[in-house]
């Protein structure tokens, strides 16, 4: 009698997966309803400075403990007002004393009747020789020719290879402040050696700002249609292109003698 009314109160698994089921929809069911579902939104602190007024009398310590209470780095770090800053925190800086102390001199003893003997000692035991050169006889001073290379004081003219002058020509020094350029004429000259005409090609300064430079290619340029060159190497054409160069040695001019007028 007892054993079908015992079978009959178990439940089976079917039974069971869907109480289980049935509970956990419940769940859900009440977690929806029940969340906030508004969007996110940040907390943002004031932008400017508050000011709050308190009412009443408050004594020092207890403002103390007000605004340590809304210290937000209390617990987090070392703070005197935390809960460890009694113990570790408060003690007093140890004082330290220092004295004016200074050792006393202590000079080192000297015996007198050892100085100089390690140089005594030294000279003893090494014998000074004889440089070995002073036993060589003295080599004979070298002779060095003297090299005779006069300092230029007139100015030269430089013809091109294969041709020479007829006649010398000397060329003064030209006064002027700074070196020049050598002044190169172009001149044509026929099969004897006469120049047709010249011209120059490359200044020795600058003849627009330059009246000496100017003076100067003048010069060179007269001096040019007045000379007479030979062929030497080849024979000579009915008209030749030749390149002569004056290369100027130049002295320094005297500033005006300056009178003082009363």
């Amino acid at each position: 009698m007892n054993e079908p009314a015992q079978g009959s109160l178990r439940w089976s698994k079917g039974k069971w997966w869907g109480t289980v089921t049935a509970l956990f929809c419940l769940q859900l069911a009440l977690i929806w309803v029940l969340s906030d579902r508004s969007p996110d939104t940040s907390r943002q602190g004031p932008h400017r400075a508050s000011v709050r007024l308190m009412p009443g009398l408050i004594e020092d310590a207890r403002f103390a403990n007000v605004l340590a209470v809304q210290d937000p780095s209390l617990l987090a770090l070392a703070n005197v007002r935390g809960f460890s800053g009694v113990s570790w925190l408060a003690d007093a800086p140890p004082a330290h004393q220092l004295s004016d102390w200074a050792e006393p001199e202590a000079w080192l003893a000297n015996d007198a009747g050892t100085l100089g003997q390690t140089f005594v000692e030294f000279v003893r035991t090494n014998e000074v020789s004889k440089p070995a050169l002073a036993d060589h006889p003295v080599a004979p001073a070298l002779e060095v020719a003297k090299v005779v290379n006069p300092l230029r004081t007139r100015s030269i003219l430089h013809v091109p290879a294969g041709w020479v002058l007829a006649a010398p020509v000397e060329l003064p020094a030209v006064e002027h402040t700074e070196v020049l350029r050598p002044t190169v004429v172009q001149a044509l000259v026929d099969q004897h050696g006469e120049i047709i005409s010249a011209r120059v090609v490359s200044s020795c300064g600058r003849p627009q700002v330059d009246a000496r430079a100017a003076e100067t290619d003048a010069r060179a340029l007269e001096t040019a249609r007045n000379l007479s060159l030979k062929r030497i190497a080849g024979k000579a054409a009915e008209l030749s292109w030749v390149m002569l160069e004056f290369r100027w040695r130049t002295e320094a001019v005297e500033p005006p003698a300056v009178t003082a007028t009363p």
